[in-house]
């Protein structure tokens, strides 16, 4: 309900991102306590480009998919799980075995069916 509510004045990746900053500068003072701090730039780097992949992106679509048809809305938890592993094997060097790539292209496809708009029924004959 206040996603809905916050959707009428934001656009959903701004708002997801609004959402995810908020929950960074609760976090933060946490982290910091928690011996954090002895990672490098680099480090924080990765870790916020994986956030923003695994985190920010997810919540905007789901946002997105609030103000869009049903269908879109089953497709984001298996999106998520493909961009997952897309990012293990861009990131972190993992092998992909066929297994992985089918299912890939599997639920890259349906995701693309269920979001087709469909056709125009036909007339009826007279």
């Amino acid at each position: 309900m206040v996603i809905k509510l916050g959707l009428r004045d934001l656009p959903p990746f701004l708002f997801a991102g609004t959402r995810m900053l908020i929950a960074a500068a609760v976090l933060l003072p946490f982290a910091a306590g928690a011996g954090l701090r002895a990672y490098g730039p680099r480090d924080w780097g990765r870790v916020a480009l994986i956030g923003l992949l695994q985190i920010g992106v997810p919540y905007g679509l789901s946002a997105s998919a609030l103000i869009a048809p049903i269908s879109a809305i089953g497709a984001i938890p298996l999106l998520d799980t493909t961009v997952a592993v897309m990012l293990g094997a861009l990131v972190l060097g993992e092998k992909l075995g066929w297994p992985l790539l089918a299912g890939g292209v599997l639920v890259l496809s349906g995701a693309a069916l269920a979001n087709q708009v469909p056709a125009e029924p036909a007339p009826e004959a007279a």
